[in-house]
């Protein structure tokens, strides 16, 4: 039940999109954290861009949306589909951002299973 709860929804928290040869990537200096960082059309469509410096560029084959990534895209600028984990957590980060249950154990049982690999490979 913990581990189903876990992955309930993650899938929408981040856009799946990888681009095909010819593409269209929007840029928004305004939201992106770097060059690099951009959004397929329909995330880009999806969010609100007004009075931002945007602009847009033909892709490559490769990368991805980067619609739901807080490390690469500010949260203001995401679309309605894509909220980030951020805020499918409350803004928790690190273990916090497990269930409880989980988190608590989580730690031994990592702990258990380094100290059987280490015994296992000597």
């Amino acid at each position: 039940q913990v581990l189903q709860s876990l992955g309930h929804g993650r899938s929408e928290q981040r856009c799946p999109y990888v681009f095909k040869n010819g593409d269209i990537a929007w840029n928004c200096r305004t939201c992106q954290v770097d060059s690099t960082c951009v959004q397929c059309m329909d995330c880009f469509r999806d969010a609100q861009h007004d009075g931002h410096d945007v602009y847009f560029h033909r892709t490559a084959r490769g990368g991805c949306c980067d619609c739901g990534d807080e490390e690469a895209w500010s949260p203001a600028g995401f679309c309605s589909r894509h909220t980030g984990l951020g805020a499918a957590y409350g803004q928790r980060g690190g273990c916090a951002a497990l269930p409880e249950q989980l988190s608590e154990t989580l730690p031994l049982v990592l702990d258990s299973v380094l100290q059987l690999l280490r015994l296992t490979l000597a």
